[in-house]
């Protein structure tokens, strides 16, 4: 029974109640598709393409855009310096702003950037420094240590 009234069946289409005027099919509500997710075409260019491990290539726009978005990030903690002692040897990526343009860089939270452009993050001088340089390079090349382990990231910017 349904609300005191007998069901006769149950199908996909809906359940079958037996009415004191006839039999009804009450219908089920068509239940929604799961959005598909639109898949990158050939003739869609996203800011970031991964030329190959550690190598990538990057629209000078967005790294613009990006960079702007990076110094209040920095401002409310996104990194913070690695020392070694006394001195400064890099800085460790804690919270990256939101989105996924770090992410599309290669970078991860936890990373330690150690240089740019061969220039150690030695102090924060040299950081803010890089910071207003890079958006006008052509290439970067940045050293990072993922998990206690060595590796560099190209950027070409065109």
């Amino acid at each position: 029974h349904l609300a005191g009234v007998p069901v006769l069946g149950v199908s996909k289409r809906g359940v079958r109640l037996q009415l004191c005027d006839g039999e009804r099919v009450l219908g089920f509500a068509p239940q929604p598709r799961p959005a598909r997710r639109r898949r990158a075409t050939q003739t869609t260019r996203l800011p970031v393409r991964r030329m190959g491990p550690g190598r990538y290539a990057v629209e000078r726009r967005w790294v613009q855009e990006t960079f702007a978005r990076l110094r209040p990030a920095l401002a409310r903690g996104a990194a913070r310096p690695v020392m070694q002692g006394t001195k400064m040897v890099g800085v460790r990526l804690v919270r990256l702003p939101p989105g996924r343009a770090f992410h599309q860089l290669g970078l991860r939270p936890g990373d330690v950037i150690l240089s740019i452009n061969g220039r150690a993050l030695d102090s924060p001088d040299a950081l803010l420094h890089l910071l207003a340089t890079l958006p006008s390079a052509r290439h970067l090349s940045v050293a990072v240590q993922r998990r206690r382990k060595a590796m560099t990231l190209a950027y070409s910017i065109d």
